[in-house]
């Protein structure tokens, strides 16, 4: 299977790396089990992950004359849902598996330092203190994932795309299409508000269930080769307010399988009260 970039007039810019922002567990299966874990977009917190931009701006637009409408008005507006099959709602999502990936980028020719830092939105996702991220090159983790799909043998599994996930506003999508002839794959494409994750996706496209009994909530892709471990090319960051005894516990941790644990750079509440008891 070959993995292509599904949307390359997206330019992803030299020196780019790709963070991931997770807890314990899924590091140490990422790192100690050598394999990138895709999650199955109805799995996501975003409910409306997949569908397509009609249905999106029709479901955005309910929403706010909900609130904005009196409600006998708002009884008889047609519910756009109705024309949305359940069965087909099942396929856009079930059908995609994903693993999402912050992507931070230099781009040529600006004079700018370099904005290759932590996201302190990000580290909002995950429980205080108990984070870790992952920093990797992205043509390192690119080449990973390229090279394993080639010997991946999966019959419910038909195509590999990654690329840079689109933000805008679903109201306003008609302006955006008008006139182009791009395609948009709705599983590259969130709300603007979700912009601050500056994502890049790569996706696994599944049309067949080989095995009735299997759900598949997720694809664990092995990787052929070992991620190993360069300064220039992956580090781990501990989460900003993890504790002395904590950090020094999981460094021992990722040490032991050949990896070392840095400090985040990031001053917190929590890490300046330390000092100034």
């Amino acid at each position: 299977m070959t993995l292509q970039n599904y949307n390359p007039h997206l330019k992803i810019e030299s020196d780019s790396f790709v963070w991931r922002y997770m807890d314990f567990n899924k590091i140490w299966d990422l790192l100690s089990n050598n394999s990138v874990y895709f999650s199955r977009l109805d799995t996501f917190h975003d409910p409306i992950e997949g569908l397509p931009l009609a249905h999106r701006a029709n479901l955005q637009t309910r929403h706010i004359l909900q609130y904005e409408l009196p409600e006998e008005e708002f009884m008889k507006l047609e519910n756009p849902l109705n024309k949305i099959d359940s069965l087909q709602i099942g396929k856009w999502q079930k059908g995609t598996y994903c693993s999402c990936w912050y992507l931070t980028e230099i781009k040529i020719g600006e004079n700018e330092p370099s904005n290759h830092h932590e996201s302190l939105a990000m580290w909002n996702f995950i429980n205080c203190g108990e984070g870790f991220v992952v920093k990797i090159n992205f043509n390192k983790i690119h080449s990973l994932i390229s090279n394993s799909l080639t010997e991946l043998n999966d019959e419910e599994l038909f195509s590999a795309k990654y690329g840079k996930v689109q933000y805008l506003n679903y109201g306003e999508y008609l302006n955006m299409l008008n006139g182009s002839s791009d395609d948009f794959m709705p599983s590259l494409i969130k709300h603007n508000s979700y912009k601050f994750e500056n994502e890049l996706r790569f996706l696994l496209l599944r049309d067949k269930v080989m095995d009735t009994n299997n759900d598949r909530t997720g694809i664990k892709l092995r990787l052929n080769q070992p991620i190993g471990y360069k300064d220039h090319e992956i580090e781990i960051l501990a989460h900003p307010d993890m504790s002395e005894k904590d950090y020094k516990f999981y460094g021992a941790k990722f040490k032991s399988i050949g990896f070392d644990l840095k400090a985040s750079s990031i001053l917190t509440r929590n890490v300046v009260r330390q000092f100034l008891k």
